[in-house]
């Protein structure tokens, strides 16, 4: 190092090189973060599809108790397994063996009842660049997207159930969408107006207090905090 070098310059350049070294690491974990993952859910995905003919969910209920379904939306990289915590943060940034993970999990809404036999059932998951996790879900805000892939695969412990979309918007995370309970048939239809008036096309979708409902939420980003929201009817 030069000798005409001052303290305040060696101190910057101490400082940079310790700035970009940890970028590096971070752009590294990160990196293999997103490589374990997609290997991980890869072989899930193979070994649950290919034990159809049996219980599906027993090898997963092994490497995780809080499995409670699994969804697939075709035509799009939607094909996991779902988790449900005792509260909605766990799942946010740990994976399925309940590792810390920037992906985090396709999680179930604490408040719902793993059967989804409830008003309004909520699955949520982050919105990741490389088109993993709900990142899919973008798709739907073309309808041309939504006319081609209108159902939702959703199979519980108990039995495969398909849901129709029926209202694809962009929220506030402070909206009532949330709302997974109603105290009658009357707030629930109104809150079903709602939310098909919200949507940004119409699908044609008939739906009525005596339906149940699937959620789907995950990040977007027209404006800080925005969400994107897809809802869908049980047929």
């Amino acid at each position: 190092m030069p000798k005409h070098w001052k303290k305040s310059e060696v101190i910057l350049i101490v400082s940079l090189s310790a700035v970009l070294i940890y970028s590096g690491v971070s752009i590294g974990r990160y990196l293999y973060d997103g490589y374990s993952n997609k290997v991980f859910n890869e072989n899930l995905r193979k070994e649950y599809h290919q034990s159809r003919s049996v219980d599906p969910f027993e090898s997963l209920l092994e490497l995780n108790k809080d499995v409670v379904g699994w969804i697939k939306i075709p035509g799009t990289e939607i094909d996991y397994p779902v988790v449900q915590a005792e509260d909605n943060e766990f799942y946010l940034d740990r994976n399925l063996k309940k590792e810390s993970s920037s992906r985090g999990s396709i999680f179930m809404d604490y408040r719902n009842s793993n059967d989804v036999k409830d008003y309004n059932t909520v699955i949520y998951g982050h919105h990741m660049k490389d088109g993993s996790m709900f990142a899919g879900l973008s798709s739907y805000k073309n309808r041309s997207f939504y006319a081609d892939h209108a159902f939702i695969e959703y199979d519980s412990l108990k039995q495969p159930i398909r849901w129709q979309i029926f209202s694809v918007y962009i929220a506030e995370p402070s909206d009532d969408f949330l709302q997974v309970s109603f105290s009658n048939d009357v707030e629930y239809t109104q809150y079903l107006d709602k939310i098909i008036n919200r949507s940004i096309y119409e699908t044609g979708v008939k739906v009525t207090k005596d339906d149940r409902i699937l959620t789907l939420v995950t990040c977007s980003y027209e404006f800080k905090n925005a969400r994107l929201v897809v809802h869908a009817k049980k047929e």
